[in-house]
């Protein structure tokens, strides 16, 4: 073996024993700084089961490199993850593991560098490595529900459980039960949040005995129920009495009471609940839950009590009194922004205002996405939010805000701080900022008996504690972190990054409104925040997605440009002096206008047409007066350009065509003759302008007119809870009344459309209720002397599903037989008030809703005249999820 064999097998043996002892130690790897300058971020610290691998750099991998490698020969792990190498983009490579990592193990994972770039000998390898989660459960919430049911009461138990990874049915299944006075009962599941969180209903169950006991049974060791929420019910009420009850805060602080039976919504209950004598600033009941809302934040040791006084639905009060103590309840360390937008005036100095509770201090770190990146770092994020801040930006500022010199504030109370951004740094003009608010252990105000803050771990250093020593990371998981304590604010588990708050702020006096139009032009709106009045002479510049400029214009007197642009529009650059503002108009970005009535007609030709006739109804042999109306105000036609119109009959048959030429005031007029011996029925007039196509159908039918005037008088609307009055008059066409004459009134019901004004896009109708109506006869009799019939009606409908059409069909017979006919529809009221809601705009792409964001939605109640009712009123919504399979038919 001569040298050159020698040093490579010994070099080889290097990295081995390099690698394998690395793996040994068991530890994750701490990240050199030396490679910030190749890699931006990567994944590392303690991660779910199902977590992808993922490394982003910062120079791109051309594709060809990408292809030649091997997953074995680029990265390396220890245990050995199979799974699927990708490349999404030409910064960002993702390993997919086969399956679901080992719970509780660490993976330690090699990066080959110097197959991708030229590095020094230093930093050919790139080693991080990660902690999977263990497997836990923990309950969340449980409450007991109380139904009243044709005079009994049935109860039923729900409740909802968080697991650290996603888990299965059966899972949950083998941990968790329910007992009810030593008898198990069955618990029905449900997933959301990809497996991670689960909702459970136990089937419905009698009224136990006495001194009974309602038991969450448990299996295991990995299932955690947190002391305030209890394990157990103990069933001891003979008459309405509280079984559960719990403080929660949060926007509102409300005291939550669970009832043995459920309780009368319309009962008043001033002064039958205290808390440390206070009274509730209001009450809301459902079924046989209390909920109490406060003016003022609770601190622990609190006092319930419960006054004899309060009804169930069936009217019996409870006889005796309830005192309770809320011991050692505080509301958890915790973070709030209290500004809705993303973008501040530069008027002086910027405050930002926040709210903590629980806090002594909080960490603040702010990096700036410079001016000249702005425009890259919008093709993927938002102004609002964003990822790969080290492409991007800079941090610029890092400090510890002391909370405790507001000496005015009430302790574990909600309380409000600003920030002055203007003391930190120095702004940018057309910089976006990215600000960051962080707690460690230390920083707590909760009162803990026994705390697990003594000898931190090195992870609660400054620079692992911003996120793995990477400024630009929003991830913190510190060492000794357990899930099942993830909760817990008296332990390290509770400080990771799921507790900060970061918002982006773009800094700018200009405020940019756009409209677009289907003809390519593109309008936008410049103004001053501050003032409100228009910017004159801002300068505009129009981009598409890949950044190349498609327009640039200038504001005028009311801060107006008009800008012809080719191609999809993306962005908006304003600047005026030292000034810079951005707004992103690309697709899914508009405001939604559901709202407001912008109704319109799409013109795709730039032709608009209206065809009418001097009646509605011809008979066959008779001639067709028909005029089209041609709006013409585009010129896309010649002055004289001919128009076609042509008569089908019911077989789709041509039956004749005529052209014209010649118009007044853009009036052309047809004369279309049918035949004797036409068929009967709908008829369709075709135009022909240009490209342009209008139909338009007329009826040609053998009819008998009516010989009698019928008038059947109604209040204009019928109602379900009264009886509703009718007057019949009818009179021959010549004027003389039709005394004696028979008559019938026949009603028939349908589905109708409540859409009161005010409420545009409101649904008031259950869609879940299909709705199909009879006929029936509502009078039969004969007219007086006058020609005139009177009588009362109160129609009878079960589970409607809103708002109703009648239709009333009136006959008025003719002593040969003979009828004159007559029918008008009204609508018909099933309720007092309806519940009506209105939905955002779907996504664009797909028509529906993200599944990652909050569905808000606008609640309405109204009365019968669409008149909003101004009080208080429990509403149940459900929603239900559809599923399809395309195997099915």
């Amino acid at each position: 073996m001569n040298i050159r064999q020698y040093l490579k097998v010994l070099i080889l043996g290097t990295l081995i024993i390099t690698w394998t002892s690395c793996s040994r130690k068991d530890r994750i790897p701490v990240f050199d700084p030396a490679f910030e300058a190749y890699i931006e971020s990567f994944t590392t610290g303690t991660v779910a089961s199902e977590a992808f691998i993922s490394i982003r750099f910062t120079f791109p991998v051309d594709t060809a490199v990408q292809k030649q490698l091997k997953a074995t020969d680029l990265l390396r792990s220890r245990p050995k993850v199979r799974g699927n190498l990708s490349w999404p983009d030409a910064y960002t490579l993702v390993l997919k593991p086969e399956k679901p990592l080992k719970e509780g193990r660490i993976y330690l994972f090699e990066l080959c560098m110097d197959r991708l770039i030229k590095v020094p000998k230093e930093l050919r390898r790139f080693r991080f490595g990660i902690q999977v989660m263990e497997q836990g459960f923990q309950l969340s919430q449980w409450m007991l529900h109380a139904l009243e049911r044709q005079g009994n009461t049935i109860y039923y138990v729900k409740g909802e459980v968080r697991s650290a990874n996603p888990a299965e049915f059966k899972e949950l299944e083998a941990r968790l039960g329910l007992k009810v006075g030593g008898k198990e009962l069955k618990l029905h599941w449900e997933a959301a949040n990809g497996g991670r969180d689960f909702n459970f209903t136990s089937d419905t169950f009698n009224r136990p005995p006495h001194l009974s006991r309602i038991e969450l049974i448990t299996r295991g060791d990995n299932f955690f129920i947190p002391a305030e929420l209890g394990k157990e019910i103990l069933f001891n009420e003979k008459e309405p009495g509280i079984l559960q009850w719990r403080m929660f805060f949060g926007e509102e602080n409300y005291l939550w009471l669970a009832f043995s039976e459920p309780l009368d919504p319309q009962q008043n209950l001033n002064g039958l609940v205290l808390l440390d004598g206070i009274t509730p600033r209001r009450f809301q009941i459902r079924e046989n839950q209390l909920f109490c809302y406060f003016d003022s934040d609770f601190t622990g040791g609190s006092r319930i009590e419960i006054f004899p006084g309060i009804k169930d639905v069936r009217g019996r009060q409870a006889s005796h009194r309830q005192s309770m103590e809320i011991e050692g309840i505080f509301p958890k360390p915790a973070l709030k922004w209290l500004q809705s937008g993303n973008i501040l005036p530069s008027s002086g100095n910027v405050n930002l205002p926040f709210a903590a509770v629980g806090l002594k201090a909080v960490d603040v770190k702010v990096i700036r996405i410079l001016e000249q990146n702005v425009k890259n770092f919008l093709q993927d994020n938002e102004i609002s939010s964003g990822y790969d801040m080290r492409r991007v930006g800079k941090v610029v500022a890092r400090t510890t805000l002391d909370l405790t010199k507001n000496k005015t504030a009430v302790p574990f109370q909600w309380e409000t701080y600003f920030l002055n951004l203007t003391e930190l740094i120095k702004t940018e003009p057309g910089a976006i900022y990215r600000i960051t608010l962080g707690m460690k252990p230390e920083y707590s105000a909760y009162p803990c008996s026994n705390t697990h803050f003594t000898n931190l771990p090195e992870s609660a250093e400054e620079g692992d504690y911003w996120g793995s020593g990477d400024d630009y990371v929003d991830y913190y998981f510190p060492k000794g972190y357990r899930w099942s304590e993830s909760e817990n604010p008296c332990h390290i588990s509770y400080y990771t990054s799921d507790r900060w708050i970061s918002t982006q702020l773009l800094v700018t006096n200009i405020g940019l409104t756009a409209k677009t139009g289907n003809d390519g032009k593109l309008w936008v709106w410049a103004a001053d925040i501050l003032s409100g009045q228009p910017l004159k002479g801002t300068d505009l510049k129009v981009y598409d997605y890949q950044l190349v400029l498609l327009g640039e214009a200038r504001t005028d007197a009311e801060g107006l440009a008009t800008l012809s642009v080719k191609g999809d529009p993306f962005l908006v650059v304003a600047s005026k002096g030292k000034e810079k503002s951005y707004l992103k108009i690309s697709q899914g970005n508009e405001l939604s206008v559901s709202a407001f009535d912008v109704d319109g007609e799409t013109v795709p030709q730039g032709i608009k047409g209206f065809i009418y006739g001097e009646r509605g109804v011809w008979r066959p042999g008779d001639t067709l007066h028909l005029w089209f109306m041609l709006d013409n105000r585009l010129k896309k036609l010649p002055e004289e350009y001919p128009v076609i119109m042509e008569l089908r009959n019911p077989f789709g048959q041509l039956v004749t065509k005529e052209v014209s030429t010649k118009q007044t005031e853009g009036i052309h007029a047809f004369r279309l003759v049918t035949s004797p011996q036409a068929p009967t029925g709908k008829w369709t007039v075709q135009v022909k302008a240009g490209q342009s196509v209008f139909t338009k159908t007329v009826n040609i039918e053998t009819i008998e007119p009516n010989r009698l005037k019928v008038n059947l008088i109604t209040s204009g609307q019928l109602e379900t809870h009264e009886d509703n009055k009718f007057q019949l008059h009818a009179a021959w066409l010549h004027g003389a009344p039709a005394p004696g004459l028979k008559a019938r009134v026949e009603i028939s019901l349908k589905e109708g459309q409540f859409a009161p004004e005010g409420f545009r896009g409101f649904n008031f109708y259950d869609e879940s209720q299909p709705f199909t109506g009879d006929s029936r006869v509502i009078f039969s009799g004969n007219l007086d002397a006058g020609g005139n019939a009177s009588f009362n009606y109160r129609p009878e409908v079960y589970r409607a599903p809103g708002m109703l059409t009648a239709v009333l069909t009136t006959k008025v017979f003719e002593p040969g037989g003979a009828f004159s006919i007559d029918q008008t529809e009204i609508p018909l009221h099933t309720y007092n008030r309806y519940v009506g809601f209105r939905l955002p705009d779907p996504l664009p792409d797909w028509g529906n809703y993200s599944n990652e964001k909050p569905l808000e939605m606008d609640l309405a109640l109204v009365d019968i005249r669409g008149q909003p009712v101004a009080a208080e009123a429990t509403l149940q919504l459900s929603l239900y999820r559809l599923e399809w399979r395309w195997w099915i038919s």
